[in-house]
């Protein structure tokens, strides 16, 4: 069979398209230094090994959640965040799930066991807002926030989960920005 035109087009287009992936590939492999790159440990001042998220916030703080707590990184120290049970002000909860800046700068933070903890940069102060008792789950199961996210009116939508795969509804829950507390996200009857 003989190629026609558009075959022998398409085909010349895929090896440009694959010898311009080539170049970029090893131009970007190229520019990565391994001098250029800081590992930073719990000797440094980091709460844990297990990193299980990290922000960068609108000042340049990069906060990372580990298994261990929260800190916030400045460049150059780290600043550990706890749990005071005099101070209702403190963070609650040991391992960080999940983190959110939203519109306003404030720092959501979603830990274990079943938190969510919100730090204002104004006040310098956590408070919580209490979640489980939207959620309908079984006696002794335990719930956390594994993702988060604002849309473009303020809205923020919690994802709840399980450790091990749970039944629980609703599995959603939003916040609106005027606001101050939590509610289920409707479901309809087709999903």
């Amino acid at each position: 069979m003989k190629p026609t035109l558009r075959s022998v087009t398409f085909h010349m287009l895929k090896i440009v398209l694959l010898s311009i992936a080539i170049v970029l590939c090893t131009n970007a492999h190229a520019q990565l230094n391994s001098e250029d790159l800081t590992q930073l440990t719990e000797k440094d001042g980091l709460p844990g090994a297990q990193v299980q998220s990290v922000l960068i916030d609108k000042l340049g703080y990069v906060w990372v959640g580990t298994n261990n707590g929260l800190t916030r990184y400045d460049g150059y120290e780290f600043k550990r965040f706890y749990f005071n049970p005099n101070d209702t002000a403190t963070v609650h909860g040991l391992v960080v799930m999940s983190m959110l800046e939203d519109r306003a700068g404030k720092i959501w933070v979603a830990t274990s066991p079943s938190w969510l903890n919100v730090y204002d940069p104004a006040t310098k102060a956590f408070s919580q807002y209490n979640y489980t008792s939207l959620v309908n789950k079984s006696p002794g199961v335990e719930i956390n926030i594994s993702s988060m996210c604002q849309d473009k009116n303020g809205r923020i939508y919690f994802g709840v989960d399980t450790y091990y795969g749970d039944i629980i509804s609703p599995a959603l829950l939003y916040k609106d920005e005027k606001s101050n507390s939590l509610k289920k996200f409707p479901i309809p009857d087709s999903l």
